[in-house]
């Protein structure tokens, strides 16, 4: 018998043997990491769909589907988000450009301030009635300098002026303006009587004119096309509302059409972006988390 030749075979084995344990152990251990990282993986795609993507959808669908009331103000926190803490989030490039592009175009329709729009529509009114009635806006002024010892002339607003400024943007004023449906504005103009609105106007004007005897005090009558005005039918505040469609002027306006336009881009781009979110998280949900 060949003891030697035995014993060559059994150190062959042992290490064969050896060699097949640690070569499955290394597999084994291989495939619980890939294992582990895999999962690790699947669960890292499904905390950014419900933290990132899914709630981006659904501010996307509420800007989609904002109603059409410019005096709304937008708030887009999620958007923010992406925008500003991307080197935390990590979106595509493309995803926060078009971000980026659509929080610019949400902060451009904020800064538009409407009640700043229809106070500067009741000022040019105000201020060109009142000075078809009164001749000017200003009045002569005289100043003592102390420094040079003389005494030197300017002009200054009309109290009346400077105190509607105050009302023309006193929000509550603007806020009961916007009360009155348009519509009725108009019924009332074709049975030939003063709109509430018209009326609610009349009496912001009255509240800074002059009052009681001084109420036509200042006013020439005789160069005043109105023959309701001139015989004092009518009040200096309601002559400065005859044929003043607010409506009309607001509507016109330019920055209440850029709002207008502005509103209609948003809601377009929401929508692009949000087609393109809705498919990142299907394709997330396809690869990550199918069963």
């Amino acid at each position: 018998m060949d003891w030697n030749a035995i014993w060559q075979d059994v150190i062959s084995s042992t290490i064969s043997g050896v060699l097949v344990i640690i070569f499955g152990g290394i597999i084994a251990w291989f495939a619980y990491i890939t294992g582990i990282k895999g999962k690790e993986k699947d669960q890292k795609a499904s905390e950014r769909k419900n933290e990132i993507y899914i709630p981006l959808k659904y501010e996307l669908k509420s800007l989609i589907r904002a109603p059409s009331d410019i005096w709304k103000e937008l708030k887009v926190t999620e958007i923010e988000k992406i925008v500003e803490k991307n080197d935390e989030l990590v979106v595509s490039d493309y995803l926060w450009k078009q971000c980026e592009m659509l929080l610019q175009l949400i902060n451009s329709y904020n800064s538009i301030d409407l009640y700043n729009v229809v106070g500067k529509i009741l000022c040019t009114q105000f201020e060109k009635k009142y000075i078809e009635l009164y001749g000017s806006l200003t009045h002569p002024m005289t100043h003592w300098d102390e420094i040079s010892g003389e005494e030197f002339e300017y002009e200054d607003y009309d109290q009346e002026f400077m105190d509607f400024t105050s009302v023309a943007y006193d929000k509550k004023n603007v806020d009961t303006i916007f009360k009155t449906d348009p519509g009725c504005e108009e019924y009332y103009r074709e049975l030939g009587q003063i709109a509430p609105t018209e009326e609610f106007i009349a009496r912001m004007f009255a509240m800074v004119l002059p009052k009681k005897e001084q109420r036509y005090a200042r006013i020439n009558l005789e160069n005043i096309d109105c023959k309701l005005l001139r015989e004092k039918k009518i009040s200096p505040a309601e002559y400065m509302v005859r044929d003043f469609d607010f409506y009309e002027k607001f509507k016109n306006d330019k920055k209440v059409e850029d709002k207008q336009e502005m509103l209609d881009k948003i809601k377009e781009l929401s929508f692009q972006i949000y087609e393109d979110v809705v498919q990142k998280i299907r394709s997330i949900g396809k690869k990550y988390e199918a069963e």
